[in-house]
């Protein structure tokens, strides 16, 4: 059955430079199994003792954080490839956020003992994976780094100026494309996405940036750095 779900898995950065063959031999030796969901459901709940990494192979879901008010802030978007867990199946603890099917969704579930442990059968690719797995965690921690110093930010304006002048700074360049849609930049901003918009809107009428989708283009370097001192 997973061996029909290669393509999905190959979109997976957990498996990025492992072989075909070998990815087809792995997903056997990893003690794998397929979940199904219908749209709404609860894939995991938060505060449920859960320990196992997963991969998104069909579908779309969110990861929410419940507020004890009853609002509720999705902390990330889901596509196929994507994966969930790789820091709480590793950690003693349970799960702090959901994670919530938004379609019909399909989900790979790796044993973390499986993932991390030595194979008895000394399959080529584990360090391949395990060196993916880091990079993983790794990047999701640098993330989450990010994301506090873009709250200590009071405005909005600030925080999306900081976020274009990172971008910018990182390509050394004016004019770049954004690796994230408008859902996941609200999101990583903590802003709701109307507002995002508008704000957005404001500043390219105000001659700071222009944009189309996910092309965004510096117009006024000092204006915009002001304005995350301000």
């Amino acid at each position: 059955m997973l061996e029909s779900r290669i393509g999905q898995l190959r979109k997976c950065p957990l498996f990025k430079g492992i072989a075909t063959a070998d990815l087809e031999r792995m997903i056997r030796c990893l003690a794998s199994r397929v979940e199904t969901y219908h749209k709404g459901a609860v894939i995991v709940l938060a505060g449920q003792s859960f320990h196992s990494l997963g991969i998104l192979l069909e579908g779309q879901a969110k990861i929410v954080q419940d507020h004890s008010d009853g609002r509720q802030l999705m902390i990330a978007s889901l596509n196929v490839g994507d994966i969930f867990g790789e820091v709480e199946a590793f950690s003693s603890g349970n799960w702090s956020n959901t994670v919530e099917a938004q379609e019909a969704c399909t989900v790979l579930y790796l044993e973390p003992c499986k993932v991390i442990g030595t194979c008895h059968n000394a399959c080529a690719w584990h360090h391949s994976l395990i060196e993916n797995l880091l990079e993983r965690i790794a990047y999701r921690t640098q993330l989450l780094s990010r994301q506090v110093y873009y709250l200590t930010i009071r405005s909005l304006r600030g925080r999306i100026s900081a976020l274009l002048l990172e971008e910018s700074q990182k390509v050394g360049k004016t004019t770049f494309m954004l690796k994230m849609n408008r859902n996941e930049m609200a999101n990583f901003l903590n802003v709701a996405r109307p507002s995002l918009s508008r704000e957005l809107a404001r500043m390219r009428d105000e001659g700071l940036i222009s944009y189309y989708n996910s092309s965004m283009r510096i117009l006024d370097m000092e204006r915009l750095a002001a304005t995350v001192e301000a």
